[in-house]
């Protein structure tokens, strides 16, 4: 008697025959409300990848969607069972894959003047057979003067300097210990100090006219922003990156300068 079921083939576990390998595939941009350090409900952009052993045809992206809808409403953060569950998700005879994840979200930081500063964040992890490592990038918003326009501005006593929108993206390797609230809060503060100038939601004239007093005095190249944020921000990571960009008012082209403490980073 001929049975009523039915196996349905797995595309994903065949071969194609090709003999190549894929470095990463997977899901990018999927989306769900999670808390972010300080407990606050934030959306979230996540993506999953995984390698691929050569001549497979590909991988079972729907494990990928079900390991993070398993996250949804709880803490982002250095989560070794969600990478540990990726890599077991798509291990097959021999083959280990390697398990990469980002969550992307906004963090709001407090400013003395009970005002929010919006913060881009990710949070990336990367798990092999041999290294689990966790990386943090946040992007700090700022402002300055252009220097050599105030320059030029003041050796002939005339003119406006122009002012340039500003923005330093800062990724560091974390220790698997680390209070990730704490950092966050702590290293943008830091950043926010020494670039002085960062964009307030919220301005009245007497506030403005602070703001553009001091954006006067706030003189800063890219190539000076770079290594004056890598100075206050060494020591609480292993190894970091921070690339200044400044988005020209009077050019076609953005400034941009890079500053790094190890080589791991790219």
């Amino acid at each position: 008697m001929d049975s009523c079921v039915r196996t349905l083939p797995d595309y994903a576990l065949q071969q194609d025959g090709s003999g190549l390998a894929l470095e990463k595939v997977g899901i990018k941009g999927f989306k769900q409300y999670q808390r972010d350090f300080s407990g606050r409900r934030v959306l979230t952009a996540q993506s999953v990848y995984v390698d691929t052993p050569p001549g497979t045809n590909g991988i079972h992206m729907s494990r990928l969607v079900s390991a993070l809808q398993d996250c949804a409403d709880g803490f982002i953060g250095m989560n070794t069972n969600l990478l540990e569950r990726i890599v077991e998700s798509h291990t097959r005879d021999q083959f280990v894959p390697t398990a990469f994840w980002e969550c992307n979200w906004e963090s709001a930081h407090e400013m003395d003047n009970e005002q929010q500063l919006f913060i881009k964040c990710m949070l990336e992890g990367v798990m092999t057979t041999e290294t689990e490592d966790w990386y943090l990038t946040m992007k700090v918003p700022y402002a300055s003067v252009c220097p050599c326009a105030a320059q030029m501005c003041e050796s002939i006593d005339d003119g406006v300097p122009h002012m340039q929108r500003a923005e330093a993206q800062i990724t560091g390797l974390l220790d698997p210990d680390e209070d990730l609230d704490e950092l966050l809060t702590t290293m943008v503060a830091r950043v926010i100090d020494v670039v002085d100038i960062v964009p307030i939601p919220l301005m009245k004239r007497p506030t403005e006219l602070d703001w553009c007093q001091r954006a006067g005095e706030t003189k800063l190249f890219v190539e000076d922003a770079s290594k004056v944020i890598g100075k206050v921000i060494d020591g609480f990571m292993e190894d970091w990156v921070i690339v200044c960009t400044h988005y020209e008012s009077i050019h076609q082209h953005e400034v941009v300068s890079v500053c790094r403490k190890g080589k791991k980073l790219v």
